[in-house]
Protein backbone atom coordinates (compact mmCIF):
# COMPACT_ATOMS: atom_id res chain seq x y z
CA UNK A 1 0.00 0.00 0.00
CA UNK A 2 1.32 3.47 -0.83
CA UNK A 3 0.80 6.03 1.94
CA UNK A 4 1.08 9.85 0.64
CA UNK A 5 3.35 11.63 2.45
CA UNK A 6 1.69 15.17 2.91
CA UNK A 7 2.07 17.50 5.20
CA UNK A 8 -1.94 17.03 5.81
CA UNK A 9 -0.90 14.09 7.72
CA UNK A 10 1.39 15.55 9.59
CA UNK A 11 -0.78 18.33 11.12
CA UNK A 12 -4.12 15.66 11.50
CA UNK A 13 -1.69 13.96 14.08
CA UNK A 14 -2.25 15.74 17.09
CA UNK A 15 -5.45 16.67 16.16
CA UNK A 16 -6.68 12.94 16.71
CA UNK A 17 -4.59 12.40 18.81
CA UNK A 18 -5.00 15.19 21.68
CA UNK A 19 -7.40 17.75 20.28
CA UNK A 20 -8.18 19.04 23.79
CA UNK A 21 -4.73 20.11 25.03
CA UNK A 22 -2.61 23.59 24.47
CA UNK A 23 -0.98 23.28 21.60
CA UNK A 24 -0.35 26.62 20.67
CA UNK A 25 0.43 29.70 22.48
CA UNK A 26 1.42 33.21 20.95
CA UNK A 27 2.12 36.16 23.37
CA UNK A 28 2.42 39.32 21.87
CA UNK A 29 4.38 42.34 22.11
CA UNK A 30 2.36 43.82 24.56
CA UNK A 31 2.27 40.53 26.70
CA UNK A 32 -1.33 38.99 26.10
CA UNK A 33 -1.15 35.28 25.33
CA UNK A 34 -3.24 33.54 23.34
CA UNK A 35 -4.03 30.14 24.03
CA UNK A 36 -5.19 27.40 21.40
CA UNK A 37 -6.22 23.73 21.63
CA UNK A 38 -4.85 21.46 18.64
CA UNK A 39 -9.07 21.22 17.49
CA UNK A 40 -8.96 25.57 18.03
CA UNK A 41 -6.12 25.80 15.84
CA UNK A 42 -7.25 23.13 13.37
CA UNK A 43 -10.04 24.93 13.37
CA UNK A 44 -8.73 28.18 12.72
CA UNK A 45 -6.62 26.66 9.82
CA UNK A 46 -9.88 25.08 8.33
CA UNK A 47 -11.27 28.79 8.00
CA UNK A 48 -8.11 30.20 6.29
CA UNK A 49 -8.31 27.30 4.08
CA UNK A 50 -11.56 28.17 2.47
CA UNK A 51 -10.57 31.46 2.52
CA UNK A 52 -7.59 31.16 0.51
CA UNK A 53 -9.42 28.69 -1.64
CA UNK A 54 -12.71 31.22 -2.29
CA UNK A 55 -12.13 34.83 -1.79
CA UNK A 56 -8.85 34.89 -2.04
CA UNK A 57 -8.86 32.05 -5.54
CA UNK A 58 -5.90 30.77 -5.07
CA UNK A 59 -5.10 28.03 -7.24
CA UNK A 60 -3.53 24.45 -6.25
CA UNK A 61 -0.78 23.01 -8.09
CA UNK A 62 0.43 19.19 -9.34
CA UNK A 63 3.86 18.04 -9.90
CA UNK A 64 6.27 20.07 -12.42
CA UNK A 65 3.40 23.20 -12.08
CA UNK A 66 3.51 24.90 -8.80
CA UNK A 67 0.21 26.25 -7.65
CA UNK A 68 0.04 29.75 -6.53
CA UNK A 69 2.64 31.56 -4.19
CA UNK A 70 1.58 32.42 -0.77
CA UNK A 71 3.47 34.92 0.40
CA UNK A 72 3.99 36.24 4.33
CA UNK A 73 6.02 38.97 6.06
CA UNK A 74 5.29 38.03 9.45
CA UNK A 75 6.98 36.92 12.97
CA UNK A 76 6.97 33.58 14.91
CA UNK A 77 2.54 33.98 15.85
CA UNK A 78 -0.25 31.03 15.52
CA UNK A 79 -2.04 33.22 12.09
CA UNK A 80 1.67 32.32 10.73
CA UNK A 81 1.23 28.45 11.91
CA UNK A 82 -1.92 28.48 10.22
CA UNK A 83 -0.89 29.64 6.89
CA UNK A 84 2.03 27.34 7.08
CA UNK A 85 -0.33 24.27 7.00
CA UNK A 86 -3.60 26.02 4.85
CA UNK A 87 -1.65 27.56 2.18
CA UNK A 88 0.17 23.72 1.72
CA UNK A 89 -2.11 21.50 2.23
CA UNK A 90 -4.47 23.09 -0.28
CA UNK A 91 -2.11 22.56 -2.93
CA UNK A 92 -0.48 26.40 -2.79
CA UNK A 93 3.22 27.18 -2.05
CA UNK A 94 4.11 28.81 1.01
CA UNK A 95 6.37 31.75 0.44
CA UNK A 96 7.65 32.93 4.36
CA UNK A 97 9.72 36.00 2.84
CA UNK A 98 13.01 37.10 4.31
CA UNK A 99 12.37 40.38 6.10
CA UNK A 100 16.01 40.88 6.42
CA UNK A 101 16.99 41.40 3.10
CA UNK A 102 17.60 44.78 1.58
CA UNK A 103 14.23 46.41 0.27
CA UNK A 104 15.92 45.22 -3.59
CA UNK A 105 16.20 42.18 -2.53
CA UNK A 106 12.22 41.52 -1.03
CA UNK A 107 11.17 43.07 -4.35
CA UNK A 108 12.70 40.65 -6.27
CA UNK A 109 11.53 37.76 -4.75
CA UNK A 110 8.18 38.67 -4.28
CA UNK A 111 8.36 39.31 -8.30
CA UNK A 112 10.54 36.30 -9.13
CA UNK A 113 7.99 33.92 -7.07
CA UNK A 114 5.10 35.81 -8.66
CA UNK A 115 3.33 36.18 -5.12
CA UNK A 116 -0.21 36.52 -5.92
CA UNK A 117 -1.07 37.74 -2.51
CA UNK A 118 1.15 38.77 0.84
CA UNK A 119 -0.05 38.22 4.18
CA UNK A 120 1.23 40.92 6.25
CA UNK A 121 1.72 41.69 10.05
CA UNK A 122 1.18 44.93 12.14
CA UNK A 123 5.19 44.84 12.40
CA UNK A 124 6.30 44.39 8.62
CA UNK A 125 3.48 46.42 7.53
CA UNK A 126 5.95 49.77 6.79
CA UNK A 127 8.65 47.42 5.52
CA UNK A 128 5.69 46.24 3.04
CA UNK A 129 4.94 49.79 2.32
CA UNK A 130 8.45 50.71 1.20
CA UNK A 131 8.81 47.86 -2.05
CA UNK A 132 4.92 48.19 -2.22
CA UNK A 133 5.31 50.47 -5.95
CA UNK A 134 7.88 47.87 -6.85
CA UNK A 135 6.05 44.92 -6.27
CA UNK A 136 2.18 46.00 -6.64
CA UNK A 137 1.82 44.81 -10.76
CA UNK A 138 3.03 41.02 -9.51
CA UNK A 139 0.49 40.78 -5.95
CA UNK A 140 -3.20 40.77 -6.82
CA UNK A 141 -3.78 41.00 -3.04
CA UNK A 142 -2.71 41.85 0.14
CA UNK A 143 -3.93 40.64 3.84
CA UNK A 144 -3.31 42.64 7.17
CA UNK A 145 -2.63 40.61 10.36
CA UNK A 146 -2.77 42.57 13.83
CA UNK A 147 -4.14 41.53 17.55
CA UNK A 148 -5.98 44.84 16.72
CA UNK A 149 -9.06 45.41 14.63
CA UNK A 150 -9.10 47.38 11.78
CA UNK A 151 -6.84 48.37 8.86
CA UNK A 152 -4.36 50.96 8.73
CA UNK A 153 -3.92 54.21 6.91
CA UNK A 154 -1.94 52.51 3.58
CA UNK A 155 -1.54 53.11 0.14
CA UNK A 156 -1.28 49.41 -0.18
CA UNK A 157 -4.43 48.04 -2.37
CA UNK A 158 -6.41 46.08 -2.61
CA UNK A 159 -5.94 45.23 1.40
CA UNK A 160 -8.15 43.19 3.68
CA UNK A 161 -8.33 41.94 7.17
CA UNK A 162 -7.33 38.48 8.38
CA UNK A 163 -9.46 37.95 11.39
CA UNK A 164 -12.85 39.33 9.68
CA UNK A 165 -12.48 37.61 6.49
CA UNK A 166 -11.51 34.14 8.76
CA UNK A 167 -14.81 34.28 11.02
CA UNK A 168 -17.16 34.01 7.69
CA UNK A 169 -15.70 30.77 6.55
CA UNK A 170 -16.60 27.07 7.75
CA UNK A 171 -14.56 25.39 10.57
CA UNK A 172 -14.02 21.82 8.95
CA UNK A 173 -12.85 21.43 5.69
CA UNK A 174 -12.31 18.64 2.59
CA UNK A 175 -8.62 18.82 2.04
CA UNK A 176 -7.72 17.36 -1.34
CA UNK A 177 -5.89 14.10 -2.41
CA UNK A 178 -2.73 15.99 -3.61
CA UNK A 179 -0.03 14.35 -5.19
CA UNK A 180 3.16 13.95 -2.83
CA UNK A 181 5.28 15.52 -5.56
CA UNK A 182 3.47 18.61 -5.03
CA UNK A 183 5.61 21.62 -4.42
CA UNK A 184 4.63 23.06 -1.02
CA UNK A 185 7.25 25.41 -0.07
CA UNK A 186 9.72 28.14 -1.43
CA UNK A 187 12.63 29.48 0.14
CA UNK A 188 15.32 32.15 -1.17
CA UNK A 189 19.28 32.04 -0.71
CA UNK A 190 21.00 34.03 0.94
CA UNK A 191 24.59 35.04 1.02
CA UNK A 192 25.44 34.21 -2.10
CA UNK A 193 26.87 35.98 -4.89
CA UNK A 194 24.11 37.57 -7.45
CA UNK A 195 20.79 37.60 -6.71
CA UNK A 196 18.49 35.46 -4.23
CA UNK A 197 17.81 32.07 -6.25
CA UNK A 198 15.06 30.56 -5.38
CA UNK A 199 14.43 26.41 -4.04
CA UNK A 200 11.17 24.55 -3.46
CA UNK A 201 9.99 21.35 -1.65
CA UNK A 202 7.36 19.15 -2.25
CA UNK A 203 5.10 17.59 0.02
CA UNK A 204 7.12 13.96 0.03
CA UNK A 205 10.35 16.00 0.71
CA UNK A 206 9.00 17.56 3.92
CA UNK A 207 7.38 15.17 5.71
CA UNK A 208 10.20 12.57 5.20
CA UNK A 209 12.36 15.50 6.92
CA UNK A 210 9.84 15.64 9.68
CA UNK A 211 9.77 11.90 10.67
CA UNK A 212 13.51 11.27 10.55
CA UNK A 213 13.69 14.64 12.44
CA UNK A 214 11.25 13.61 14.97
CA UNK A 215 13.18 10.70 17.05
CA UNK A 216 15.02 13.68 17.98
CA UNK A 217 12.29 15.16 19.63
CA UNK A 218 11.57 12.32 21.45
CA UNK A 219 15.12 11.88 22.52
CA UNK A 220 15.55 14.69 24.75
CA UNK A 221 18.23 14.17 27.13
CA UNK A 222 17.25 15.04 31.31
CA UNK A 223 19.34 16.42 34.20
CA UNK A 224 18.91 16.54 37.84
CA UNK A 225 16.66 19.67 37.70
CA UNK A 226 14.73 18.25 34.72
CA UNK A 227 10.64 18.28 35.50
CA UNK A 228 8.73 15.04 36.94
CA UNK A 229 7.50 14.85 33.29
CA UNK A 230 10.47 15.05 31.44
CA UNK A 231 8.73 13.68 28.06
CA UNK A 232 6.47 17.08 28.20
CA UNK A 233 8.21 19.55 26.25
CA UNK A 234 7.61 22.86 25.32
CA UNK A 235 8.78 24.15 22.07
CA UNK A 236 9.77 27.81 21.44
CA UNK A 237 9.98 28.93 18.03
CA UNK A 238 12.36 31.41 18.35
CA UNK A 239 14.06 30.83 14.58
CA UNK A 240 12.19 33.23 11.96
CA UNK A 241 9.85 30.97 9.91
CA UNK A 242 11.74 32.53 6.76
CA UNK A 243 14.60 30.53 7.74
CA UNK A 244 13.47 27.15 6.32
CA UNK A 245 10.92 27.47 7.91
CA UNK A 246 12.11 27.74 11.55
CA UNK A 247 14.42 24.71 10.88
CA UNK A 248 11.41 22.44 9.65
CA UNK A 249 9.07 23.61 13.10
CA UNK A 250 6.16 23.37 11.80
CA UNK A 251 6.47 20.36 10.08
CA UNK A 252 8.42 18.17 12.76
CA UNK A 253 7.22 19.88 16.13
CA UNK A 254 3.26 19.67 15.09
CA UNK A 255 3.89 15.74 14.10
CA UNK A 256 5.41 15.06 17.38
CA UNK A 257 3.06 16.99 19.06
CA UNK A 258 5.62 19.46 20.96
CA UNK A 259 4.66 22.56 19.73
CA UNK A 260 3.06 23.92 22.98
CA UNK A 261 4.67 27.60 22.79
CA UNK A 262 4.82 29.84 19.54
CA UNK A 263 6.10 32.86 20.77
CA UNK A 264 7.41 35.99 18.99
Amino acid sequence: MRYPLLLTNLMMKPVMLYPDDIGVVYRNEGGHYFRFTWKQWYERTCQLAHMLAGPLAMKPGRPGEPGDRIATMALNHHRHLELCYASTCIGAVAHPINVRLSRDHIAYTVNHAEDSVVFVDDVFMPLLELVWDRIKDTVKKVVYMSDKPGLPRTQVEPICEYEELLKEQPKTYEWPNLDENTSAVLYYTTGTTGLPKGVMFTHRQLYLQAIHLAPHDALWSTTAESPEQPGVVVYMASIPLFHIHAWSAPWRRVFSGLLRLWDD
